[in-house]
């Protein structure tokens, strides 16, 4: 696993909109300073250089074109919305193993198990859990995990998957046409088997195998996308 601490970066920015404006800064470079630090609300080069590495390596690096073109666009018409935070947090989890090492081993089995939400406790079990295998964390302090741990439900929340103030629990979640559809064309573009029912991304989906599949054959998506489906297989 390649583990690094974006995680703690990302979870502390007070406002996404720092993603937009970098991303309309490095479009059009060649008339800003080198270092975008005049689009953002962050004050110091330094701590700048670190949110600017934190987005560049897990919410702007993209398997293909098609995930790319699927972001900008998405970001650019809706700037800061629910499906554009949606949107990220797919692209992160993609980019960073330990985050979708987290989000398969604490978010999505308390998640689907109907419970209300998730504990640092837990994240910071998890983390410990997997420094007994990875180098990496053999080196990270208890502060470092804690830090983490924090920061990851607190990421969590900025995308709209928690909520609270100091106790967050998982928001009430319905994912609406628009989210679904967007959620199927990252699935296609990520996702290298031909039975999407398989891959291993599907449960970001946020709902259960057997809904997705109903929504999926439904004739209110044909004209986005087709799909056969042969009981146990879901082919584009």
């Amino acid at each position: 696993m390649n583990i690094n601490t974006d995680i703690n970066v990302l979870g502390s920015i007070t406002d996404y909109q720092l993603v937009i404006n970098y991303i309309k800064a490095a479009e059009n470079k060649n008339n800003i300073d080198p270092g975008f630090q005049s689009y953002s609300n962050v004050k110091t080069t330094k701590s700048f250089a670190r949110y600017e590495a934190a987005i560049n390596s897990a919410l702007l690096k993209y398997k293909s074109t098609a995930v790319e073109d699927l972001i900008k666009s998405v970001l650019k018409n809706e700037e800061i919305s629910s499906i554009s935070m949606h949107l990220l947090f797919w692209n992160m989890s993609y980019n960073n193993d330990l985050m979708h090492y987290l989000n398969c081993k604490v978010l999505f089995p308390a998640f689907y198990s109907g419970r209300i939400g998730i504990k640092k406790d837990e994240v910071v079990a998890c983390i410990k859990e997997l420094r007994t295998k990875e180098s990496v964390l053999k080196k990270w302090t208890e502060s470092t995990i804690d830090v983490t741990a924090t920061k990851y439900i607190s990421f969590l929340a900025k995308v709209g998957l928690m909520k609270g103030k100091r106790d967050k629990i998982f928001s009430h979640h319905y994912v609406d046409d628009k989210l679904f559809v967007i959620f199927v064309y990252w699935l296609l573009a990520i996702e290298t088997k031909p039975n999407v029912l398989k891959s291993q991304w599907l449960q970001y989906s946020l709902m259960e195998k057997n809904t997705f599949i109903e929504r999926m054959v439904q004739n209110t998506f044909r004209k986005y996308f087709s799909f056969q489906y042969a009981g146990d297989g879901l082919d584009d």
